[in-house]
Formats: structure tokens, sequence, C-alpha cells
């Protein structure tokens, strides 16, 4: 039973991180975006 709460926890936390980078890359793409814009 621990071990699965493990995997889950483990599970649970990747998919965070995955979540946050994919908005940082988000956020730097509209920063390029404003940057090129005159």
């Amino acid at each position: 039973m621990q071990n699965a709460h493990e995997l889950a926890l483990t599970f649970v936390l990747n998919f965070v991180a995955k979540i946050r980078f994919m908005i940082l890359d988000f956020r730097m793409l509209i920063l390029d975006f404003k940057i090129l814009e005159p």
C-alpha cells in the first residue's frame, strides 16, 4: 500500500512539473512575440 501511495505521489509531482514547464514555455513564447512586434 505504501508503494502505491509513493507511485501516485511521484505521478502527481511529475504531472505538476510538466504543467509548470509548459506554462513557463508559453510565457516565454508570449514574451518573444511582444519583443518581435514593433
